[in-house]
């Protein structure tokens, strides 16, 4: 994904989460690592960290496993957000016996 269309999904999915209802999005300028954005929910007592991806990006097993175990680490939820076919498709991600499932 081209630095320019990933900082438009994530700002897309940004703006998105804050219309929602969170209260506090961060994102994480040309990030390497696990998560893209940071979503907080005052109300709920929520964090969110969450990976965004392109239509012809793919999530691998690793970066997965590191963005649930990081959100597990605080309590929080962890998510994967892929662009597919003109529509988002969010996926939530567990630890269940050492492996990643999403829901």
């Amino acid at each position: 994904m081209s630095a320019v269309k990933g900082r438009n999904r994530e700002n897309y999915i940004k703006r998105k989460l804050l219309d929602e209802g969170a209260d506090l999005v961060i994102r994480s300028a040309g990030s390497k690592g696990p998560a893209d954005l940071i979503a907080i929910f005052l109300e709920s007592r929520e964090v969110w960290f969450i990976q965004v991806k392109g239509p012809n990006d793919m999530a691998s097993k690793d970066e997965l496993t590191e963005l649930a175990k990081l959100a597990g680490h605080f309590k929080a939820r962890s998510f994967v957000i892929f662009k597919r076919k003109k529509r988002y498709v969010t996926h939530e991600l567990k630890i269940v016996e050492d492996r990643v499932n999403t829901l």
